[in-house]
């Protein structure tokens, strides 16, 4: 039963707010004000030195705290809305963390998720502990937590986003650039091309003005993963930069490989046919004097197929045939496979029945190769080429 005084004050501090309520009547219990007896609540008094907001009242809360309860509690905010007994323990070798954890469940701040895991009971009463610290802390407490979990997990894949956040708040960006590189490589790996754009645009902001290389590398990365992401705008804009910095650096073998990508991107990203067709064959141009490479391999894959696309299929067969003898060459199942597929396309589309096997030949190539672009392109040819009627002798 709810006393009419305990409910003006609840009416009046939180309108109407689930979880203001909570904090504020949790408040009230922790301060003596509020008990429940034989059902009912009995507010002491309605004279309450109470913060009107939910910020300061969860404030209060852990102001009240033990020193061990708060500070598991400022640590774990670090860490973030999910946290681990075991890494807290390592940082706070000076307190018996899993009573304190055991206390601060009982006060409703936070609530097991399992054996070894906790989070906090509300994403605002992290914020609110987290806000609280001064800058300083955050800073060093941040350290702290990546070089934990770089000590005890070194470049485990599940723990890289969490280094490169946690370095990047500490102000260690090199190292930050680089677990946000290895989360965004991870993330293509996944085929999570949204996340892996997000990584890379972390590390290109954190990249040291002094290895432009590793810069340039981060760009053209961007560019490949905001292309499969379909943000064709800062795929360009990466690509472009990159080659620009690349030529500058007199990189032919770069240069021209982001031109390739960039060719792409105008084809199939803005539809730009005639700049798709110049960049591409200024790619094949600037790749071409250093010798066969992957380089220039790709450069003839992405080059034939939108000749064959545009339905150019001379000038198609003539790239593919080119890219074919480079790729197989170096052994490039990925490549050889994609060139197998133009050329198998443009015979089949003259009527030469060997296209067909040229295209059954990528498919196994493709899978051969692991590669999941070329694996889908072949898949998707044959079942087009199955699907077509077939007409009786």
């Amino acid at each position: 039963e709810i006393p009419p005084d305990l409910e003006e004050v609840v009416a009046s501090r939180t309108e109407g707010n689930p979880f203001f309520i909570e904090e504020l009547l949790q408040s009230l219990t922790e301060l003596g004000s509020l008990a429940v007896i034989d059902g009912k609540a009995l507010l002491s008094h309605t004279d309450l030195h109470v913060p009107d907001t939910i910020e300061g009242t969860v404030m209060a809360r852990v102001d009240r705290l033990d020193s061990p309860e708060r500070a598991v509690l400022q640590h774990a905010s670090v860490i973030g809305l999910t946290f681990s007994s075991e890494l807290l323990a390592r940082l706070l070798v000076e307190i018996d963390v899993p009573p304190s954890l055991e206390r601060l469940a009982r006060g409703q701040l936070i609530v097991a998720e399992g054996p070894d895991r906790w989070r906090f009971k509300h994403a605002l009463i992290q914020d609110v502990i987290y806000q609280a610290l001064l800058m300083r802390q955050r800073t060093e407490l941040h350290r702290r937590v990546a070089e934990e979990v770089e000590r005890t997990y070194g470049d485990d894949p599940a723990h890289l986003e969490v280094l490169a956040e946690h370095y990047s708040h500490a102000r260690v960006p090199e190292k930050a650039a680089r677990y946000a590189v290895l989360a965004g490589d991870l993330a293509v790996e996944r085929v999570a091309f949204p996340e892996a754009q997000s990584h890379y645009e972390t590390a290109l902001r954190l990249s040291s003005e002094a290895d432009e290389r590793g810069r340039l590398e981060v760009l053209r990365k961007l560019g490949h993963a905001a292309y499969r992401a379909s943000d064709f705008t800062t795929a360009r804009t990466a690509l472009v930069e990159a080659i620009d910095g690349w030529k500058e650096l007199g990189d032919a073998r770069r240069a021209g490989e982001a031109l390739a990508s960039l060719g792409r991107v105008y084809w199939s990203g803005t539809g730009d046919t005639d700049r798709a067709t110049e960049v591409g064959r200024e790619a094949i141009d600037l790749l071409e004097p250093l010798g066969p490479s992957p380089e220039l391999a790709q450069a003839y894959v992405w080059s034939s197929t939108q000749r064959m696309l545009e339905g150019r299929l001379e000038v198609a067969i003539d790239l593919a045939t080119k890219g074919l003898e480079i790729a197989e060459a170096l052994d490039l199942d990925g490549a050889r496979s994609h060139l197998l597929n133009t050329l198998g396309c443009c015979e089949g589309q003259a009527g030469d029945p060997a296209g067909l096997e040229r295209i059954r030949e990528a498919l196994l190539l493709a899978e051969r190769s692991g590669e999941a672009e070329a694996i889908g392109r072949e898949r998707l040819q044959l079942k087009a080429v199955d699907d077509e009627p077939q007409v009786a002798d």
